[in-house]
Parts: C-alpha cells; structure tokens; sequence
C-alpha cells in the first residue's frame, strides 16, 4: 500500500519559522509536501483553493488577520487538521482555538519533536472508519450522521433503519456492506 502525501500548510509572516516547518517535513517519516504562506490573505487563498491536510497557522500575520483566514476556510475545507501558532498563549488564544475547531494550539518556539507528535495525531484521525447505525428513528439517525461527520475523524456514514426484529442486525450490515462496495 502506498503511502500518501501529506499536504502541509505553514503560515506565518516569519521566514525562519517556515523554513524550520520545511526541515521538519524533509526529516519526516512519511512523505510530507510543505505549502508556505507568508500572510493571512495567502493562507485563506491556500485553504480555500488548495486541498490542505494539516494547517500550521500563526494567529497573528499581516493582510487578512489569521484569525479571519481559517474561519473563512473552515466551510470550504472543514476537514483540515489546524494548529493556531502564537508566542503567547492567553485565555483569548484558547478560545479562539477552540470557536475555529483547532486541534492543536503550539505555543512558539517549538521543536521538532512537537511537530512530529502533530503529525502522527493528524495521522491517528486520518484513518477512515465506516459506522453503520441502525435505529429506527429517522431523527436519530440523521442527529447521529450530523455529529459523527462534523467530527475530525475520517467516517463513511451508513444508516439503517431497526433489524425489524431479525436478530442482532447482522444482515444489516452485510447488506450496507454490499451497497458500499
């Protein structure tokens, strides 16, 4: 099985910090393509136009202020892993984090060790995971889709109606089994 390419995008007004990001992913276990964005407008452009995996984003840039940029984003890549950067972490910086779904807030300056570790994370939820709920209310069934989709994992949806009494559902899911393929 090959190994995918993971697209990485670094934001932030600071060359060194991006060029640090580049050695990192050139030491990488696995193949990882950097993408650099030097301001805020160049960051929203990259999320909105690129498909971007994982996100390193400085929350305090020049043009569109980060802040904007992955909020902006967010509707057109909801699944991007984002790591917000700052240099000083404040209750204002939390909650910024967790209003835009960050996974992740790296509070700079940060080694490569830690980068590593946010990689694998990213990696962890990368994996795609089919669930099959069976239930026989409509209404639960779409509540369960909802929320299991705007997760961060990776998950392929199916829904079933009860097994209508025929046992544990296992025909069920041969059944959605089947229709997947």
């Amino acid at each position: 099985m090959a190994i995918r390419t993971i697209r990485m995008l670094v934001a932030d007004d600071s060359r060194p910090c991006r060029l640090a990001f580049c050695e990192a992913a050139g030491r990488a276990t696995v193949p990882i393509r950097v993408i650099e964005a030097c301001d805020g407008r160049e960051c929203r452009d990259q999320l909105n136009h690129g498909t971007i995996d994982l996100a390193f984003i400085d929350v305090h840039m020049p043009h569109i202020s980060a802040l904007e940029a992955p909020w902006e984003a967010r509707n057109q890549a909801p699944r991007t892993f984002v790591t917000l950067l700052s240099s000083s972490k404040t209750a204002q910086f939390s909650e910024l984090a967790r209003k835009l779904r960050a996974q992740e807030c790296l509070l700079k300056p940060f080694g490569e060790r830690k980068i590593d570790e946010i990689v694998k994370k990213y990696q962890c939820l990368s994996v795609s995971i089919r669930a099959l709920a069976i239930e026989d209310s409509g209404t639960v069934r779409k509540i369960i889709e909802n929320v299991l989709t705007a997760s961060p994992f990776r998950i392929a949806f199916a829904d079933a109606p009860d097994a209508g009494g025929t046992g544990n559902g296992r025909e069920l899911v041969t059944q959605q089994e089947r229709r997947s393929r």
